[in-house]
């Protein structure tokens, strides 16, 4: 198994750099799977637009290293929202962090210290569904200050589990 290095993510299309002398220490028992409890990041992302398209190629290609294909396109669901929200509502540095254990937890850490709060939606209207759809699809999430800002995080449970 490959350990990615944790480097700035600056182009849309440039993958984080893989580290294969990393070793496979302390492997833990995930889904019927071996698993090494870990993390990757923060990885800091441009407060552009093309900061959830390069979330999303991160997310997917660290997904893939882990062997954890089975949570790629609800993440990528999730940290399109969460980084959308975050150029939408704050300012200030941005950046994703992810977890790996029992579950997927994800954090887009942002400069705001404005906490989130989910919209009422009508039906005419473009906006205010996504946090709904965060909290349908995620098994928990939420947000908390960080010093700086806030992380606004979401954890994903392995299919089986959710089912």
């Amino acid at each position: 198994m490959y350990a990615l290095k944790q480097e700035a993510f600056t182009s849309p299309y440039a993958l984080p750099a893989v580290d294969e002398a990393a070793g496979t220490q302390g492997r833990e028992q995930f889904n019927g799977r071996r698993k090494q409890e870990s993390s990757f990041g923060p990885v800091h992302l441009p407060t552009s637009a093309i900061a959830a398209r390069q979330a999303r190629d991160l997310v997917r290609s660290v997904l893939r290293k882990w062997d954890m294909c089975e949570f790629v396109d609800d993440a990528l669901l999730l940290v399109s929202e969460l980084v959308t929200n975050a150029l939408t509502h704050s300012h200030g540095p941005l950046s994703v962090t992810m977890e790996r254990g029992d579950s997927l937890r994800v954090t887009i850490s942002d400069g705001s210290m404005t906490s989130p709060r989910p919209a009422v939606a009508s039906v005419d209207d473009e906006h205010g569904r996504g946090l709904a759809m965060v909290a349908m699809v995620a098994r928990s999430w939420g947000a908390s200050p960080n010093g700086t800002g806030k992380d606004m995080w979401f954890e994903l449970a392995a299919p089986e589990e959710s089912a």
